[in-house]
């Protein structure tokens, strides 16, 4: 999710690494493009409890929740690759954990500019690493996504991408700036 950031960004704004739980709080980058501005956050990976190794990385995961309150649209990226490689249960779970801790945090009284409606920001599902996928297996990914619509989130918007390469990354930028509030 950190080099989806600086590709989205087209600069270096955060830490790249192989290792997990790189990113130890959130940091912001913004691009403009015309009159449209889109401020990304790349906030602590969630991850299961399973996981916390300390008091310390479970405040860290759960600062990603509150930072998640306050978008209005939340990119759920996947390794899909690695996700077809070894299919990960816990994927789904924390997905459906996310939902779960938005509606309690925004008590379903998230009011949107537009329509005065409550409303959990917009998820869009992010297909990561497809590039390492093969031609052959790429029809996976059909079932893979439709385990993961309608699980917890209905995603408006599923993006194949590769972060590194960039591959993808056009389309996905392109529907963020159509999605742009107006704002003061």
């Amino acid at each position: 999710k950190s080099q989806l950031t600086n590709t989205l960004v087209g600069d270096k704004i955060t830490a790249v690494s192989r290792k997990t739980n790189t990113t130890r709080t959130h940091t912001m980058g913004v691009k403009t493009v015309g009159d449209k501005q889109v401020v990304f956050v790349d906030a602590p990976g969630i991850v299961g409890s399973e996981h916390y190794r300390n008091a310390a990385h479970k405040r860290k995961v759960e600062s990603a929740f509150g930072v998640a309150s306050e978008c209005d649209v939340l990119l759920f990226v996947v390794d899909a690759a690695r996700h077809l490689e070894r299919k990960d249960p816990r994927v789904l779970g924390i997905i459906e954990k996310t939902r779960n801790a938005l509606s309690e945090l925004l008590h379903e009284e998230y009011v949107t500019p537009e329509d005065g409606k409550s409303v959990i920001p917009e998820a869009i599902l992010v297909l990561n690493k497809v590039d390492l996928i093969e031609k052959h297996r790429r029809e996976e990914l059909v079932r893979m996504v439709e385990k993961f619509q309608g699980k917890s989130f209905e995603f408006s918007r599923v993006f194949p991408i590769s972060a590194m390469s960039g591959a993808g990354t056009k389309a996905l930028m392109d529907h963020l700036l159509e999605r742009a509030p107006i704002r003061p």
